[in-house]
């Protein structure tokens, strides 16, 4: 029987990406079918559990110099005693769609547990652990798709952060780089040439060590799998 699961996947900087991530998880034995959305940021894969397990499958994106957005959480739990409770455990948690790993720990009675937010929550975890006959001690959990919504706005922030310095500190530059060519050297005054030249190295180390950082460690993520994308193409 085949599982469907869709699932945010980041580091994605255009439609290239999408279209090798696509080809890289139909190439996967098990999977039927995949799709990558660029714009909304997801991939929807059908695969065979039986075959490949949704681990391999993420395995297989990070491979490419992508990711996938994971969560964590650790769960109390009640009612074990032995190693064979604890094998128990993982293995009813392992077959819960979305659950990346899991791993239970006797002495100090919990699991942790990484899993995409989106396909599976404490809840559900809550559930197969109980059906597997243990408990879990009850957990206040933030709501996964608030969450989710949170992180997209922290992660636009801080690119509005960049482009903002970026601006502050690329319009003097532009100013100092281009000063006699714009005549201002005549409209305003001189600037002597060292002093100009160190000036416009001020200005430019932050934009290029910081503002355009995600830019070449996006390249470098690529360049690692020998592969290229559109994070290449501006660094």
């Amino acid at each position: 029987m085949t599982r469907t699961v869709t699932f945010p996947v980041s580091g994605m900087s255009c439609a290239a990406c999408a279209s090798r991530i696509q080809g890289g998880l139909n190439s996967l034995p098990g999977v039927s079918g995949a799709e990558v959305n660029f714009a909304a940021g997801q991939a929807s894969v059908t695969y065979d559990p039986a075959v490949v397990g949704f681990p391999a499958v993420l395995a297989a994106v990070k491979g490419l110099g992508y990711d996938a957005r994971t969560d964590e959480i650790v769960l109390p739990i009640l009612g074990m005693s032995c190693a064979s409770c604890v094998a128990k455990i993982e293995g009813a948690l392992a077959q819960l769609p979305g659950v990346v790993s899991a791993s239970v720990n006797l002495g100090t009675e919990k699991a942790a547990v990484r899993y995409i937010g989106r396909l599976a929550s404490a809840a559900d975890m809550k559930k197969v652990i109980e059906g597997a006959g243990y408990g879990v001690l009850d957990l206040a959990e933030e709501d996964l798709l608030e969450k989710e919504a949170r992180l997209r706005r922290e992660e636009v922030d801080r690119l509005r952060r960049r482009l903002a310095a970026g601006t502050v500190l690329v319009v003097p530059l532009f100013l100092l780089s281009s000063w006699e060519m714009l005549g201002l050297a005549v409209l305003l005054f001189e600037i002597p040439r060292g002093l100009s030249v160190g000036l416009q190295f001020v200005l430019a180390t932050p934009i290029q060590f910081w503002v355009a950082r995600p830019f070449y460690a996006g390249a470098w993520s690529a360049a690692r799998h020998g592969t290229t994308n559109m994070n290449t193409l501006i660094a």
